[in-house]
């Protein structure tokens, strides 16, 4: 009879304190979008250009609420432009933001120059892989551009290889669609 009451007393406890969480989370998320959006200037960017992000991670640890971004365009992820909003006691103490500026005028074309097999067989080559791969596309998962495909290993991968389209700064800073 203890343990049935036990049992009951933590579900209880559960059911109670998820909600309580979850809506937690939902406003300290919009806390941290706010502030993304609100300091953009600071960061020469535009509101366009902090208008588009996935949350990439979130979590709090010894009080503090760490939640990270990534810039996407189109819904491709921006490879390398992170930003990141820390708070505690609802109140935001920290923040860094790499996203690209003026994102939208930088992307140079609106295809990559690559198959998604031409570059891992050039990434192989580099690795000194043999030249024949013998890769063929298992799986392309419908969605924006067709930005995620699975590839067979052939000759230089045990497994299967995931890739997905994601915008590149260049070295002349420009944007560019390659494979990842």
């Amino acid at each position: 009879m203890k343990s049935i009451i036990t049992t009951f007393m933590a579900m209880l406890f559960i059911a109670i304190t998820l909600p309580m969480s979850a809506q937690d989370n939902s406003r300290l998320q919009k806390q941290a979008k706010s502030h993304l959006q609100d300091y953009a200037k600071n960061y020469q960017l535009s509101p366009k250009d902090v208008g588009e992000y996935i949350i990439t991670d979130e979590y709090t640890s010894k009080g503090i609420t760490h939640t990270y971004f990534r810039q996407s365009h189109q819904g491709i992820e921006v490879f390398g432009a992170n930003a990141a909003v820390h708070s505690a006691n609802g109140q935001v103490i920290s923040s860094n933001n790499d996203f690209i500026p003026a994102l939208e005028t930088r992307i140079q074309k609106s295809t990559a120059s690559l198959s998604a097999i031409e570059a891992v067989e050039n990434l192989a080559k580099e690795k000194g892989y043999a030249a024949k791969s013998d890769l063929r596309l298992l799986e392309q998962k419908s969605g924006i551009r067709n930005s995620s495909l699975t590839l067979s290993g052939g000759n230089i991968s045990r497994s299967d290889i995931p890739v997905r389209l994601v915008y590149q700064k260049t070295s002349n800073g420009s944007i560019a669609l390659a494979w990842n």
